[in-house]
């Protein structure tokens, strides 16, 4: 688990992250957390004629929008309105305030939460219509809300973890090959 001091480091400034693929491990510059969360609010493909890559546009991400509500929420909803620091301050300045100003274990938890789904929002997980290696079930029944079932498919494949689950037994491979070893062997 990272230090208080270490994940405001990581929300506010440009920090090193590592990356391994096929066994090696890369470093590269990471933008703040809050920087990322904004370009998952506001950015999009651009693939109108003459354009490439990304362009600021209205929000279209609801789960980013709600991560940056929640973090805006709750630094107004801990810290009495004399503690507040005014609107017209960054969001990096106001959580780095609110973090100094609420109980050291409750910031580092909710830092944590919010690190985990922003780095959620960057996590691609594809669906694999095979059966499980290990159970050999292609489908799994889940109940929803409304009391009825929703089948989907057992195993899933996270492309930013290299890692293929199946939700049913709940084995998991780590890396593409290792789970294409064990579907080969079945």
């Amino acid at each position: 688990m990272l230090s208080l001091d270490s994940l405001l480091h990581e929300f506010t400034n440009t920090h090193l992250v590592s990356y391994t693929w096929r066994g090696e491990t890369s470093y590269f510059e990471s933008p703040p957390l809050l920087v990322q969360l904004e370009h998952a609010i506001t950015e999009r493909p651009n693939i109108g004629p003459g354009g490439g890559g990304f362009k600021p546009t209205s929000p279209c991400n609801d789960n980013a929008l709600l991560i940056k509500a929640a973090i805006e929420h709750q630094i107004r909803y801990d810290l009495p309105a004399v503690q507040q620091l005014h609107e017209s301050h960054s969001l990096s300045n106001k959580l780095i305030h609110w973090a100094a100003n609420v109980d050291y274990d409750y910031a580092l938890a909710k830092l944590t939460g919010w690190r985990e789904a922003i780095h959620g929002l960057n996590e691609t997980i594809v669906p694999l219509r095979v059966p499980c290696p290990s159970c050999g079930e292609t489908w799994v029944s889940t109940p929803s809300e409304d009391g009825s079932f929703r089948i989907d498919e057992a195993l899933r494949f996270r492309i930013n973890a290299e890692s293929v689950t199946c939700t049913l037994c709940g084995t998991t491979w780590q890396g593409l090959e290792t789970f294409l070893k064990a579907y080969s062997t079945e």
